[in-house]
């Protein structure tokens, strides 16, 4: 996230991006090993994010940040097509999920 953040300082909106979204699956990926299982693909990672909101495990909206995260990602990646306000949501959305992931798996950050 750090490195997104500078990237987004710099104006580099589609790496603010692109990192910002992987930052989000290593933390999903984190998540997911926790219980035990390893997904790599990233839409599956949706899906098991997908299938652990609706069974109350955390509020759908992570689910939802995470896929809309993805589809940034791609558009930023293989279309060319990325901005300073996609920037920013993907940025803000991947903060608070991440938060989420690291509070689920019990990893305490700071004092």
């Amino acid at each position: 996230m750090e490195s997104a953040r500078r990237d987004m300082h710099n104006k580099d909106y589609k790496w603010a991006i692109v990192k910002a979204y992987y930052s989000m699956l290593h933390a999903a990926k984190a998540y997911v090993r926790s219980k035990g299982l390893i997904i790599t693909n990233h839409k599956c990672t949706y899906l098991y994010l997908e299938r652990c909101a609706r069974n109350g495990e955390f509020e759908t909206r992570y689910a939802i940040g995470y896929k809309g995260a993805l589809e940034f990602r791609w558009d930023a990646d293989y279309g060319l097509k990325y901005d300073e306000n996609t920037a920013n949501e993907v940025i803000n959305v991947a903060s608070d999920f991440n938060e989420k992931m690291k509070n689920l798996i019990g990893i305490k950050i700071g004092p």
